[in-house]
């Protein structure tokens, strides 16, 4: 049975996964519907700094010849990434090679990134397919997403609205279903704001966890410490998954992973409330 395309369009990434792994829509068709997605609200929203769609596709293309290739010969698909195919999106603060790496400053315009951001790396090794770049505010430093390069991202529910900042792009799209989920960092509200005004999910997690990966700056030790990677999202179920899949191998992740919640009982946990 064919599945619609605003039912593809609203799944978590798993269903997403799952779909692809069961044959019933290919990775290139999957990236189309979510480029499609795009472009029909594009230019009303301006959620991007830029497209990678043709890589993308390209990508996607060759995502579905190996899948047919194990599939001839009765491979097990389980030796596939986890998001096979799942098409993402990041914020144009995360450095790829040959790609717009400006931050919003008019001064970097030209300025290219040179290497792959680890945490885009660990998207990509888990099956991911970087679709576009969301738009920011300069040096991700506002509650707007509004820059002289990339202009000013609009809020998909009010256009005389803000979308928030400094992940406002990310927010936009993710909350247009032009992408599942949409890889992002916070500092000072950066994801947590965006999520808010465009009623998507976010997580901002303990410093130290997921680092910022501020490449193209000076006091990256002391961003590092606070300014978190992390995801927007449409379920509130994606945070954990995707936030253990970025997570560093440090005190925090032992933490934890150290403890089985299982048989954890309502009346055993103490409510702290702020």
């Amino acid at each position: 049975m064919t599945i619609k395309e605003t039912e593809i369009l609203r799944m978590s990434i798993d269903e997403l996964a799952k779909i692809i792994k069961q044959n019933k829509i290919t990775c290139y068709k999957l990236c189309k519907i979510f480029i499609n997605q795009i472009n029909k609200y594009e230019n009303k929203i301006n959620g991007m700094a830029y497209d990678c769609f043709e890589d993308a596709l390209n990508i996607a293309t060759y995502y579905d010849l190996k899948y047919n290739k194990l599939k001839l010969k009765k491979s097990n698909l389980s030796s596939l990434p986890k998001y096979f195919g799942v098409p993402v999106t990041i914020k144009e603060s995360f450095e790829l090679p040959g790609k717009p790496f400006t931050w919003g400053y008019s001064n970097r315009k030209n300025i290219l990134g040179k290497k792959l951001n680890p945490l885009c790396s660990r998207l990509i090794k888990n099956g991911m397919i970087i679709i576009a770049s969301t738009n920011i505010p300069e040096g991700c430093s506002w509650i707007e997403s509004s820059n002289k390069i990339y202009g000013t991202t609009s809020n998909p529910y009010d256009l005389n609205r803000t979308a928030g900042g400094s992940s406002g792009g990310s927010g936009a799209l993710v909350a247009i279903c032009g992408s599942p989920i949409s890889l992002c960092s916070d500092a000072l509200g950066s994801i947590r704001i965006p999520a808010l005004y465009n009623g998507i999910f976010g997580h901002k997690t303990t410093g130290g966890c997921i680092k910022g990966w501020y490449d193209d700056n000076k006091s990256t030790d002391i961003l590092d410490d606070y300014a978190q990677g992390g995801i927007l999202c449409k379920y509130s179920k994606e945070l954990w998954p995707i936030t253990d899949l970025l997570m560093e191998n440090n005190i925090y992740t032992k933490l934890v992973r150290k403890y089985d919640y299982s048989n954890l009982k309502l009346d055993q946990i103490t409510f702290i409330y702020i």
